[in-house]
């Protein structure tokens, strides 16, 4: 029987350098997935590819090889800039589920319970869907972490005690910058960590923050919500000089504000600018921290400012363990029912080879005595049907039951065993 494996790299086991280099295009995502679908040992796949993680799920019954599958693609995408294998994790049935919901929910965060996971969780699930890349167990398995994110959220105070990125980007800022409500700050990105960023900064008092965004129009639409003013992208080599404040939030594959464009006009800045980068891959070019008055920090630096509420969401960590358990629980069950799937099949396929054989028969004795109606026919067929449905009903349910209680996979192989042989099918 198939099992979920997944192979990734995250925040706790990669720094930012690392991970950009799998942090993937939508375009390249469905590449890949496609590619791993081709492969004999890969029954399904699912990307799940953030800032701070990228994880390839597979079902698969050759482990070995779809893990071997997964870290040659993964390797091979880095371009040989780094051997990945030392940054990378592995898991496999059932830790490799289990995972899962503890990502959906946030306890495998950065910032434990930060909200944006589960959407992302969400968007990574329907766009394998959408391509055809998840099979049965993956489409069960994601499902149901969705659902134990939004219990997670719904149940328990895990997410409202949360800080997030956007949070902690404004709060180092006013612990590098005090008096941030008079400074003045440069948002790049109009996405919806920008807005998070934004509302963080009115919230602190910032006045009429500027907002670069790639499409101006996005950027008009943004200042006019949150009390800012947009200004062109191409305008930032020469207005870049004039923020204390610059947080960056794109998702672009390069480098938006870097060196060779931007450092002349920043060499004559006087004064220090904050530059906090939450992109992945990384909006601002580290080389930009060689001028003195610039102090650069990355997403990774943010794991050291969030600590408000943490006792507390310790606390709410406990309750969201317990769901994950329930649903893990509710998953095995059904994992453990999928055994039943393939018996269940033979018996109903051997029931309906006697039902035509036999019906066969009947009608071969019948022609040689009457001509029987077209409809005469539908109605002995039609009854036929409802009597192996009505003497299968009670069996397969049970047979399912059984097959989805708790007990152990020596006592449900010896249950098969046995009903093969009651039965004398071929499986």
């Amino acid at each position: 029987m198939p099992e979920v494996v997944n192979l990734g790299l995250s925040h706790d086991t990669a720094p930012i350098e690392v991970r950009e280099l799998v942090a993937f295009t939508k375009k390249k995502q469905g590449k890949i997935l496609s590619e791993l679908n081709q492969h004999s040992c890969c029954r399904g796949a699912v990307l799940l590819n953030t800032c701070n993680r990228c994880e390839v799920y597979v079902s698969t019954t050759d482990v070995k090889n779809a893990r071997r599958l997964v870290f040659e693609v993964l390797q091979r995408e880095t371009e040989k800039k780094i051997q990945l294998e030392s940054f990378l994790f592995s898991h496999r049935s059932p830790e490799s589920t289990i995972h899962l919901f503890e990502v959906a929910s946030g306890l495998d965060s950065m910032i434990k319970g930060e909200p944006q996971i589960l959407g992302q969780t969400k968007e990574a699930y329907e766009f394998a869907c959408q391509g055809e890349f998840c099979d049965t167990y993956l489409h069960e398995a994601f499902t149901r972490a969705i659902r134990t994110g939004k219990r997670a959220r719904a149940e328990t105070d895990i997410c409202s005690k949360a800080a997030s990125m956007g949070y902690a980007a404004v709060e180092l800022a006013r612990q590098v910058l005090p008096g941030i409500e008079d400074c003045r700050t440069l948002i790049i990105g109009a996405g919806e960590m920008g807005k998070v960023v934004l509302k963080n900064l009115l919230s602190q008092g910032a006045a009429r923050p500027a907002i670069a965004n790639r499409s101006i129009e996005r950027s008009k639409k943004l200042a006019e919500q949150f009390q800012g003013r947009a200004i062109p992208m191409l305008d930032l080599a020469e207005s870049i000089a004039d923020f204390d404040v610059i947080i960056s939030s794109t998702s672009a594959p390069h480098s938006v504000v870097y060196k060779d464009r931007h450092g002349d006009a920043l060499l004559e800045r006087e004064d220090s600018q904050l530059f906090i980068d939450l992109a992945v891959p990384r909006d601002i070019d580290p080389e930009l921290a060689l001028i003195d008055t610039v102090n650069l920090y990355m997403v990774d630096d943010l794991e050291e400012i969030v600590t408000e509420n943490l006792e507390e969401r310790l606390a709410e960590t406990e309750k969201v363990n317990e769901i994950i358990q329930e649903e893990y629980g509710e998953f095995k069950k059904w994992l453990a029912g999928r055994q039943a799937v393939p018996l269940i099949k033979a018996l109903q396929e051997r029931a309906d080879n006697i039902r035509q054989a036999e019906l066969e028969r009947a009608f071969n004795k019948l022609s040689s005595r009457t001509n029987l109606s077209e409809e005469e026919q539908f109605i002995i067929e039609d009854l036929s049907r409802r009597l192996i449905q009505q003497l299968l009903h009670h069996p397969l349910v049970n047979i399912k039951n059984i097959f989805s209680g708790n007990g152990e996979n020596i006592e449900q192989n010896s249950r098969f065993d046995f009903l093969v042989d009651l039965f004398d099918l071929e499986i």
